[in-house]
């Protein structure tokens, strides 16, 4: 079993209603998760209009997707739509937590913020001096793996040195240069998430600013340096404190998914547990990047002011070049059939939360239930009635 799903249900108390917030790029998300999953070839397109597995608020637009692929793997959708002189990029990684090993959880969400960093022409001065020095810490850190606690005056060196590197690596540091390069383009709503399945980049630009938005996401792709490491862990493991550890709400659904799973990678928290993302180091990351960030694994979204020919054109020359590479294996355990329900209850300082989930059949399977889509779960949240229970608990049947 490579990809399974499991369908939940939250019952909040009422008056926690808020609207969903009104973005673009949740279309564009529609479109690929919807026509990207299912590519079809060019004259089978009109089909789209009809699947049932796209969600009915967009089925309307499917007869006017365009996809195609290039011969490395790299895949395009796109809808032209010229009602703004703008267009909304996605650029969807099939690659998420469930792809992480034990012992390294949190890794392809850490790689989604060090994607922010820059590459060897943007975020630096001098890039030549910078990645001496950053593979000296790399090697610094390798040294003190082999260190034993008796070693105490050995350790205390190098970690002088590993200091003395990192301070004169960041001084050729510029900070958030791809960031403002983006917004000093006129883009705007520039962020990413990663899920347990998937990595998802996003943001839109003028029209005008079509082929830069090429230039720029074809560069973090294919020349990234995950600079300022050590610094992004530290925002990493805050992130979690803030959404987790001090969360009573983050507390329990971390532990009603490893209630519901047993095997599966989905048991463990997209952010990753505390002490595995403080062991990670630079090599990890680029040994998990260089696997899956391939060719194959890569789905672009491309919906506004442009045209699919304008778009062929420019995925040809800026990412007609990268290498195909081999295939990226996965492997992920089949989890077992759950016979008798399973039931988590905890005690915390929080308002009464009551969750109930069912494992349902893999995305895109014949009998996977068409109406839903992930990313509109919490959509659905809204709608179920508000109901009061004495204490959260969760119900796995």
């Amino acid at each position: 079993m490579d990809r399974i799903a499991f369908a939940t249900s939250v019952v909040m108390r009422c008056g926690e209603r808020s609207d969903p917030p009104q973005v673009s790029r949740r279309s564009v998300m529609k479109l690929v998760s919807s026509c990207g999953a299912f590519m079809l070839p060019g004259p089978l397109k009109l089909a789209l209009a009809d699947d049932d597995r796209i969600p009915e608020d967009i089925r309307g637009y499917a007869s006017r997707v365009n996809s195609f692929s290039l011969p490395n793997g790299f895949k395009f959708v796109v809808l032209e739509r010229g009602v703004s002189p703008t267009v909304s990029f996605v650029t969807y990684v099939d690659v998420g937590a469930s792809d992480e090993v034990a012992g390294k959880t949190g890794i392809a969400h850490f790689l989604e913020h060090l994607a922010f960093k820059g590459t060897e022409s943007i975020g630096t001065k001098d890039y030549g001096r910078e990645i001496a020095l950053l593979n000296e810490i790399d090697d610094l850190n390798e040294q003190k793996k082999s260190i034993t606690d008796q070693q105490k005056r050995k350790l205390s060196a190098i970690d002088e040195k590993i200091m003395s590197a990192t301070a004169q690596a960041e001084e050729l540091v510029i900070s958030n240069d791809f960031s403002r390069i983006v917004q000093q383009e006129g883009g705007v709503g520039l962020n990413a998430a990663t899920t347990i399945d998937s990595t998802q980049y996003f943001y839109n630009f003028p029209s005008n600013k079509t082929e830069l938005w090429f230039a720029l996401e074809s560069e973090r792709f294919q020349k990234p340096v995950f600079r300022q490491f050590e610094k992004e862990k530290a925002v990493v493991l805050e992130e979690r404190k803030l959404r987790v550890d001090n969360d009573s709400v983050g507390q329990f659904l971390e532990q009603y998914l490893m209630k519901a799973f047993d095997e599966h990678p989905y048991r463990r928290p997209v952010i990753g547990f505390e002490q595995d993302i403080r062991g990670l180091s630079r090599a990890d990351v680029m040994s998990f990047f260089r696997k899956y960030y391939r060719p194959e694994n890569i789905t672009f979204g491309i919906v506004g002011d442009t045209s699919v020919d304008e778009v062929r054109k420019l995925a040809e020359k800026y990412f007609g070049g990268f290498e195909a590479g081999e295939k990226s294996s996965r492997t992920i355990p089949e989890e077992p059939v759950q016979k008798q329900e399973k039931s988590l209850v905890m005690k915390l300082d929080s308002e009464p939360w009551y969750v109930e989930g069912y494992h349902v059949p893999a995305f895109g399977a014949p009998e996977y239930p068409v109406s839903y889509f992930p990313h509109q779960e919490q959509e659905a949240l809204h709608d179920w009635p508000c109901a009061m229970v004495n204490k959260a608990t969760s119900s796995l049947r």
